[in-house]
């Protein structure tokens, strides 16, 4: 009798223990491993402020597609269930698309009646999703579009060339004169023999009597002269009584800059600066030629008014 209410006894304390004992695997609350953990949660709900970590081993990355964060979001998942083995759910299975979304609730295991226990088996509530958490791109507005007027540019001054001729011998006068103490008049008849003059050094860089007298000849200006009036024998030919300064350089420049050395290279040359700036000779006329990249002057001075020869 004794040892059938030790049995009976035995076996009521074994159910007794069967019906208490709280199953570890199916008891259990819902936990982290369903429920994301909330430094997940803000990580991932960054992805579209716009600060972005380019480290490899950031759970940001600088990306604003919300593709980049789904990407982001599954690498995390799976380092998540590495180091949560409790999920029972094979590697590779998570895949985190929006920071947002709520987990699925688990439902509560029957227990024995304990406090502790049925606390633990109520349903987390969930909480909604927040619109912060979805990375969104406000549309842009586009701004219309306003043609601005160009932006005014200084015109450059063209290089002086062949076609500058006239402007350059233009400008050569009105420095000489400046660097004369008592500016000299311009003849118009003198500067046309002082422009042929200024062709002629082309070939022949020199102050050629020859070539002076060919020169006025040919525009039949000056001074007339008959050799055979003189009891001499040749041609009569013409000659301009005026004396000369001739230059050739291969500036570069505008008309102004090339004027000025021409002119600045006659000044400083005393031996002709003797007579081109002196006041005696108060009429004036100046030839330019370019040809070859060179520029070749010729720079005419008379003491009297040869044009009315």
């Amino acid at each position: 009798m004794k040892k059938l209410l030790a049995i009976i006894l035995t076996i009521g304390i074994l159910l007794l223990a069967g019906c208490s004992t709280p199953d570890s695997s199916g008891n259990s609350s819902p936990s982290g491993s369903d429920i994301p953990d909330s430094s997940y949660t803000s990580s991932v709900s960054q992805t579209g402020t716009g600060d972005y970590l380019k480290d490899e081993n950031s759970a940001e990355e600088g990306s604003e597609d919300a593709s980049d964060a789904t990407s982001v979001s599954d690498r995390d998942g799976k380092d998540r269930e590495k180091s949560d083995p409790g999920t029972g759910k094979p590697e590779g299975t998570t895949k985190v698309t929006e920071s947002s979304d709520t987990p699925k609730e688990t439902l509560p295991s029957q227990s024995s009646g304990d406090d502790n226990s049925s606390e633990s088996s109520k349903p987390t509530e969930t909480t909604k999703p927040t619109e912060t958490t979805k990375p969104q791109t406000e549309p842009t507005q586009k701004e219309p579009e306003t043609t601005n007027p160009p932006a005014e540019t200084v015109p450059t001054e063209p290089r002086a060339g062949k076609n500058d001729t006239a402007a350059v011998a233009q400008r050569v006068l009105e420095y000489i004169n400046q660097y004369r103490s008592s500016p000299a008049t311009r003849l118009s008849g003198l500067t046309e023999y002082a422009q042929y003059r200024s062709r002629q050094l082309v070939s022949n860089f020199a102050h050629s009597t020859a070539d002076q007298r060919a020169a006025a000849t040919a525009l039949q200006y000056g001074e007339y002269v008959d050799p055979s009036v003189f009891g001499g024998s040749g041609q009569p030919y013409y000659r301009a009584n005026a004396r000369e300064a001739i230059a050739k350089a291969g500036y570069v420049g505008t008309i102004d800059e090339v004027a000025m050395k021409l002119a600045t290279l006659v000044k400083n040359s005393q031996n002709h600066w003797n007579y081109i700036g002196d006041s005696q000779y108060c009429y004036i006329a100046v030839g330019v030629t370019y040809e070859s990249d060179m520029w070749y002057c010729a720079i005419t001075v008379a003491s009297e008014n040869t044009d009315e020869y």
